[in-house]
């Protein structure tokens, strides 16, 4: 069931309010109906199954049947963290916003996160009225943020009112120009839905005043594919096709390509399978992805290696780091230089070369008594493939599966951990034991 958010809590029996932009989505975007039922959510963990009981201007009545705790909330406490996508995919998760104007019955400012099309901006502003112009608007576009739509009014045209009814997104009466076809009545209407059987609908008609088109259900004794198109087609969806339809007819269903289409890769006289998803590009988008991939390709690789670094700084350890950095920059990842540092032994500017050991002395040690461990053992996190294999049993495979476990995993917290690495079991162990160090 649907599920709406209100402010209050309130008890069984009792009668709940929707109004504004929720009675709006309520009505004339999920075109529910009184007696049926939807979930209202109070903001004290409660869920109340409600049944719609009466619509008046711009609010419909609700009656509470049942009243339980929650049990969609997480009783633990939850912490999300977000990547954020580049250029136009930011799109699909910001909160978006979008003004419509002029001859809609309810002009204002809506919401949204999904993407959404003009026809559907356009049922939750509760449709056109009877005076308006929609000849020169694309009702298959996509709105987005902060765009304004505004709908211009018939002026000195006659207009014909058509029922349309049956399997199409928004049935109802439509006021349209004369000399509309029918491929515009269903553009205006969102669209045919799943079911719908288009087989014997010539989309080319024109229609006179007062006209009732009826778009009926198929036959669910005979066999059907299902397909979705999407993208630069006049009327989008997903259509009930007969087995052995090739994709050339159902373009056709959906009133054909769009201005914007990009063909080039279209192969019209294959087969369509069931369940398959069909999106005709745009040369906006071809456009755009040739741009992202250029971008991509100027983007220079920075190479990256293990170093490792010791002494007076607060986080002494080994740090994967790029290429070009400066003995500054390796300090800082260490978190910086402890009081005790011996500033004058360090040369700040000097560029740190791949598999580095380096160790920051400290006022309180001499330099002949820092133990020089990377001459006498093989740090086994910072080693090449070379230096392994001069260790007692490693040959050139082992060396290489050190050298992957450790992109894969990071570096060795102690030089045990290096019989997790496959073919390394307790003998080899003991024989490089006394040979390696981390």
């Amino acid at each position: 069931m649907h599920r709406f958010f209100i402010d209050q809590s309130t008890e069984v029996d009792a009668s709940v309010i929707i109004s504004g932009n929720d009675y709006n989505h309520l009505k004339n975007s999920l075109r529910l109906n009184i007696g049926d039922r939807v979930i209202l959510s109070d903001g004290d963990g409660f869920d109340m199954e409600a049944e719609i009981i009466d619509f008046n201007e711009n609010e419909a009545e609700l009656k509470v049947l049942t009243k339980e705790k929650s049990k969609v909330e997480a009783e633990l406490r939850v912490w999300l963290a977000q990547g954020l996508p580049k250029k136009s995919k930011m799109d699909l998760i910001v909160e978006k916003a979008t003004e419509i104007k002029g001859a809609v019955k309810e002009p204002g400012v809506y919401y949204f996160f999904e993407e959404l099309r003009v026809i559907d901006l356009i049922q939750m502003a509760g449709g056109f009225t009877n005076l308006a112009d929609y000849s020169e608007i694309n009702l298959s576009a996509f709105v987005k943020d902060t765009d304004v739509f505004r709908v211009p009014e018939i002026e000195n045209e006659l207009t014909i009112a058509i029922d349309l009814k049956g399997q199409v997104k928004y049935p109802g009466v439509y006021y349209m120009k004369e000399g509309a076809r029918i491929i515009d009545l269903v553009r205006l209407a969102g669209g045919f839905r799943p079911d719908a059987d288009t087989s014997e609908i010539n989309l080319s008609e024109l229609l006179e005043d007062e006209d009732i088109v009826k778009v009926n259900k198929i036959d669910n004794d005979q066999n059907y594919i299902y397909v979705e198109i999407k993208g630069e087609v006049f009327l989008p969806g997903i259509y009930a096709l007969r087995p052995g339809t090739r994709l050339i007819m159902l373009l056709n269903r959906a009133g054909g390509l769009t201005i914007f289409a990009n063909d080039s890769e279209l192969n019209r006289t294959r087969e369509l399978v069931d369940g398959e998803i069909i999106v005709i590009p745009s040369i906006e988008e071809e456009d755009e992805e040739e741009e992202e991939e250029e971008e991509e390709e100027n983007i220079p690789v920075e190479e990256s290696y293990y170093i490792k670094i010791t002494g007076a700084v607060f986080d002494p350890g080994i740090y994967l780091l790029t290429e070009g950095l400066t003995m500054m920059d390796v300090i800082n990842s260490a978190g910086g230089l402890t009081i005790e540092a011996d500033l004058s032994q360090i040369d700040f500017s000097f560029l740190v070369s791949e598999n580095a050991s380096i160790h920051i002395i400290s006022t309180n040690e001499l330099t002949t008594e820092i133990p020089d461990v990377s001459e006498e053992r093989l740090n086994i996190n910072i080693a090449s493939v070379d230096e392994l294999q001069s260790l007692s049993g490693i040959g050139i495979i082992l060396a290489e599966r050190i050298i992957e476990y450790r992109e894969s995993n990071g570096p060795f917290d102690s030089i045990e951990a290096i019989m997790d690495v496959s073919g390394i079991g307790e003998s080899i162990y003991d024989q490089i034991k006394d040979d390696i160090t981390v």
